[in-house]
């Protein structure tokens, strides 16, 4: 049978009937007619490029892995958007999440429930299904302050990036901050005072990329302690830099972290 150009098929006229029946309820409840056979799949990469376009690297391929994994999952990514129930999200998180922290948990979450809150805000759902979903409790609270050992350890090896990893020790800047960190620039041994101003983001894991701090509390002046400040003296330019003693990919920068690692060990 046929419904305003659409054509509906059954093995019996019952069963078209039915068919078209059900269609036409969707869209006198204010379904969208183009988006009631719109796959996951689908629908997935057009919400996370229009809805997280302004996000960072880092967080925007958070929700394109947990995406990739929703899709994949028993090929949910091949049904439509509005086949999907709570207890096909709970079986997924289920699985996915067990035994995860507490973080990554979130970030599944935060993933799947904005999937379908937009959905249903764009009439592709009549429904939320997520709302229901029970999210697992995850481990939490695991970060642990480093030993003396461990302590005299970073601050004797023998290692170029050392100076880098005393700066984080001593000043508390993230690996982005330390990786823009110039001595010339940024440190003043006069006023004992370390200037972050630049943070380096990884453009797709590899280029680095020079950006101001994540927030405007990110730009700060923070104290030079002494123990730091004698690491620091006699060093010019990058405080962290590659071989050919430029700025950091992501690759050189894990090669060096890996390498000091070893020395630690």
């Amino acid at each position: 049978c046929k419904y305003k150009g659409k054509f509906f098929y059954g093995s019996t006229q019952k069963e078209a009937t039915q068919k078209r029946d059900e269609y036409k309820r969707l869209i006198e409840s204010g379904a969208k007619a183009e988006a009631l056979g719109l796959s996951v799949a689908a629908y997935a990469a057009r919400w996370v490029k229009t809805y997280k376009h302004n996000l960072n690297d880092a967080h925007y391929d958070t929700h394109v892995r947990t995406l990739r994994r929703f899709c994949a999952y028993d090929d949910y990514g091949q049904r439509p958007m509005r086949s999907i129930n709570t207890i096909d999200i709970q079986a997924f998180v289920n699985e996915l999440c067990a035994g995860m922290s507490q973080s990554y948990i979130n970030d599944v979450r935060d993933t799947i429930r904005g999937l379908f809150r937009c959905a249903l805000a764009d009439r592709v759902i009549q429904h939320n299904p997520a709302t229901a979903v029970s999210m697992p409790e995850g481990a939490s609270g695991t970060h642990r302050a480093i030993t003396d050992e461990e302590r005299r350890l970073i601050m004797t090896a023998q290692h170029s990036l050392r100076p880098a990893v005393m700066v984080m020790m001593y000043a508390g800047l993230r690996r982005g901050e330390v990786l823009a960190l110039d001595v010339d620039r940024d440190v003043d041994f006069e006023r004992k005072t370390i200037a972050v101003h630049e943070a380096v983001r990884f453009v797709r894991q590899h280029r680095p990329l020079v950006v101001p701090p994540k927030t405007a509390a990110g730009i700060r002046i923070v104290p030079l302690l002494d123990v730091l400040a004698d690491e620091l003296r006699g060093i010019h330019g990058l405080v962290a830099k590659s071989a050919t003693g430029q700025m950091m990919t992501h690759a050189a920068f894990r090669s060096a972290w890996n390498s000091y690692l070893l020395e630690l060990g």
